[in-house]
């Protein structure tokens, strides 16, 4: 529901977390509800998460996809979340 997602975003928002998106081109192309609550987020200050289900080697590439999406919906490279290297 709408109040939900006005509510994950205003929370995340507080506490400086990025939220996770995942399946974006079935999402975008057949979900309209996903669509509005990608582009709450894109009003907000929040950061997102390029999640890659990589449970297999093969899917890593998929991240790459997903965040060339986002770029296109409008998203910036600044709010696209990445881990920092922990090394």
């Amino acid at each position: 529901p709408d109040d939900y997602q006005d509510r994950i975003i205003e929370l995340a928002s507080i506490h400086d977390k990025a939220i996770e998106v995942n399946n974006l081109q079935d999402i975008i192309e057949n979900d309209r509800g996903y669509q509005r609550f990608l582009n709450k987020l894109l009003e907000s200050d929040v950061k997102i998460s390029v999640g890659s289900d990589a449970h297999q080697m093969d899917n890593i590439a998929k991240s790459v996809s997903r965040t060339e999406i986002l770029e296109k919906i409008g998203f910036t490279d600044e709010r696209i979340w990445i881990p920092e290297n922990s090394k």
